[in-house]
């Protein structure tokens, strides 16, 4: 028996199992694009597991954090040869001057790091 998955019940559950610090909720949100995208590319349903996941893939702040780790392993290339490499990114929203009531926002699209499945 199988239950479907929203992009808010995957980042939610990682709160319910006590496992927030392991992923952002950004991290959480590209996981979860990347396990859609892998279901529909390969045609295989992946059970979701909270403590699996955590187990299996880390959350690094910024790549070279991540390249930090490895001996071996110098740029993002490198590290796509080795493992799942899955970019993190996130939208800061920032105000725009104006006018009275002119103010607007904008959206800026950041880096959030990377989540590589580990190995």
């Amino acid at each position: 028996m199988k239950e479907t998955v929203t992009e808010s019940a995957f980042v939610n559950a990682f709160d319910e199992a006590n496992r927030a610090n392991n992923f952002s909720r950004a991290a959480r949100r590209a996981m979860f694009e990347y396990f859609e995208e892998y279901e529909e590319d390969c045609g295989v349903e992946i059970d979701f597991d909270v403590i699996a996941i955590c187990c299996e893939w880390s959350h690094y702040d910024t790549l070279q954090e991540c390249l930090d780790q490895y001996d071996n392993i110098n740029t993002l290339e490198d590290l796509r040869d080795h493992t799942t490499v899955i970019k993190v990114t996130e939208w800061k929203v920032a105000p725009v001057e104006g006018v009275g009531f002119n103010v607007s926002t904008t959206l800026t699209e950041v880096d959030a790091g990377v989540v590589i499945q580990d190995f």
